[in-house]
């Protein structure tokens, strides 16, 4: 193992040892919850290489406490299915992030194959007794709000499709689809070109660290946003919920390049690694602390 120095020149050798042996999340602890919305809704908002898999509708927050590239932070994602060449994954138009160890969560572990993820001014999840609720705000809006029982599934049958009743030491792989891209400036437009985008099947070990306990969604909240639009996905019946404590171990990644023409892939991808700012929509934000 390389020593690591003081100061930014550090031995090359100190890259072997980059999260070395995977990236690791433990002591993670948070709610899942899913619901239905239009199908025509999840396949627009697919990126073409992507086939369509159902209209479920995923989104969890996670305190995730402990990991090999930093300190704690909270993590919401808004996920969809979707298959890639016939094996079913995981697409997740938005990851938010909060707390300390949200900058190296953004930069570091599996967001060097293309996790779209932004930070968040507040994500906030109360776990009263069997009443838990979430809050996540972003650019002056409530992004997302929920209040979920603990006890049962809204759907039973739906529920266990979408989430089983996994016990402690449960556990197994499942892949996530996220994407990297090439681009360059031109040099008589000016504008950014984007060359080619590339698909990573990120391969993960969950494992529960206790057992599962279902929930019911009593309502969910969603302002709209331009830049985190979670409310594009209309609820149209609650499948349930779940309270979990996890961990995760990354345990392969296998690249797929040049999986389509990139603009239209790219189109899909906007809201998901940008703010609209970068494509016109002038943003500001009025805050006297930073006047």
């Amino acid at each position: 193992m390389a020593k690591i120095q003081y100061g930014f020149s550090q031995d090359p050798e100190l890259l072997n040892d980059y999260l070395k042996g995977g990236c690791l999340l433990t002591e993670e602890e948070g709610l899942f919850l899913a619901w239905e919305t239009d199908p025509e809704l999840v396949k627009a908002a697919l990126p073409p290489c992507l086939d369509y898999v159902n209209n479920k509708v995923s989104v969890y927050v996670m305190r995730i406490g402990r990991t090999s590239f930093g300190p704690a932070f909270m993590e919401a994602a808004l996920m969809l299915d979707a298959s890639y060449q016939g094996k079913v994954g995981m697409y997740a138009p938005s990851f938010l992030m909060y707390g300390p160890g949200a900058e190296s969560a953004t930069v570091m572990g599996r967001e060097i194959y293309g996790i779209n993820k932004k930070y968040a001014s507040d994500i906030r999840l109360t776990k009263n007794g069997d009443t838990c609720t979430i809050s996540i705000e972003r650019g002056g809006r409530l992004v997302f709000n929920t209040e979920c029982e603990l006890g049962k599934y809204n759907d039973e049958a739906a529920g266990m499709a979408a989430f089983g009743m996994p016990k402690k030491g449960d556990g197994g792989p499942g892949s996530a689809y996220f994407f990297t891209y090439d681009a360059h400036q031109d040099k008589e437009t000016k504008n950014i070109i984007f060359d080619a985008v590339h698909l990573n099947d990120t391969v993960s070990v969950t494992t529960n660290t206790e057992d599962w306990i279902p929930g019911e969604v009593k309502y969910i909240e969603m302002e709209d946003s331009w830049n985190d639009p979670w409310s594009y996905f209309t609820v149209n019946k609650f499948i349930g919920a779940g309270y979990a404590h996890q961990e995760l171990f990354m345990t392969e990644q296998i690249q797929h390049r040049n999986v389509g023409e990139p603009n239209a892939i790219m189109a899909k991808l906007v809201n998901s690694k940008f703010d609209l700012a970068a494509f016109g929509k002038s943003t500001r934000i009025i805050n006297a602390d930073f006047n």
